[in-house]
């Protein structure tokens, strides 16, 4: 029967009466129980409450040449290993991606990777892998540029900065669902996700944590290009928004 075990509870805690009730009995036990189903309905219609809504991501191995997305991760990201990135594609603008990972440059051998400092990257490249070719009977197809250079410039994370973008991510990322309608193929941004072991895209986001994600990874991209004296009221403002993601 549908919420038998509720039943069963109010079942018990008559049986046992009011003088009963103590830790380590059930019915304190059914009560917490109660309240996680409350507060889990309560978290569910929250996230449903919002226009903007983070979607799966399609998958990146594809070995078809012509496929774009394939395509934009094999040029910024590529088959290192990363903590975590935020991949944007504009309609308009060339594609680009912050990411976060490890410094290995300064590894030493016998360093296991937890010791290994952290670092924000910013990948670029000049041209947009977004593109048509005309054929020769006249049409257009989608032909993604490939093999293009990339440009990278890098600056050193705490271990602490570095958990507060990874832990705002990874929880904004557990709202993650299909949506009813499809929201891509206008103009628009593509903002894709990584924490950790959860990924995720959201289309040019108006409201909650899909909005306050793509704030969280702008935020990373404003301190990666802002110059040294600038960058310590930037990572505030990005702890902020972080914080409100990850509810700390």
């Amino acid at each position: 029967m549908r919420y038998a075990w509720l039943r069963k509870c109010a079942l018990q805690r008559s049986h046992y009466g009011m003088s009963s009730i103590r830790v380590g009995t059930l019915v304190p036990r059914c009560f917490s129980l109660l309240v996680g189903l409350m507060l889990a309905v309560r978290s569910t219609a929250a996230s449903l409450a919002f226009t903007s809504v983070l979607t799966p991501l399609p998958p990146f191995d594809s070995e078809d040449p012509e496929d774009y997305n394939a395509v934009v991760f094999r040029t910024l990201i590529g088959n290192k290993y990363t903590d975590g990135w935020m991949v944007v594609k504009p309609s308009f603008f060339p594609e680009y991606a912050v990411v976060i990972n490890r410094n290995l440059t300064n590894a030493k051998a016998g360093m296991s990777l937890d010791a290994i400092p952290f670092q924000a990257e910013l990948v670029t490249v000049k041209t947009m892998i977004w593109n048509y070719d005309r054929t020769a009977g006249g049409s257009w197809t989608l032909a993604p540029r490939k093999d293009q250079k990339v440009e990278r410039a890098r600056v050193d994370l705490s271990t602490a900065d570095a958990a507060s973008f990874l832990d705002g991510w990874f929880t904004g990322l557990g709202g993650v669902r299909y949506r009813d309608e499809l929201s891509l193929g206008n103009d628009g941004v593509t903002f894709d996700f990584h924490a950790k072991d959860r990924y995720g895209s959201t289309w040019s986001p108006e409201d909650g944590p899909a909005l306050l994600m793509t704030k969280s990874g702008d935020c990373l991209l404003r301190y990666l290009k802002a110059s040294a004296s600038a960058r310590p009221m930037i990572m505030e403002e990005c702890r902020k928004t972080n914080a409100m993601l990850s509810g700390h």
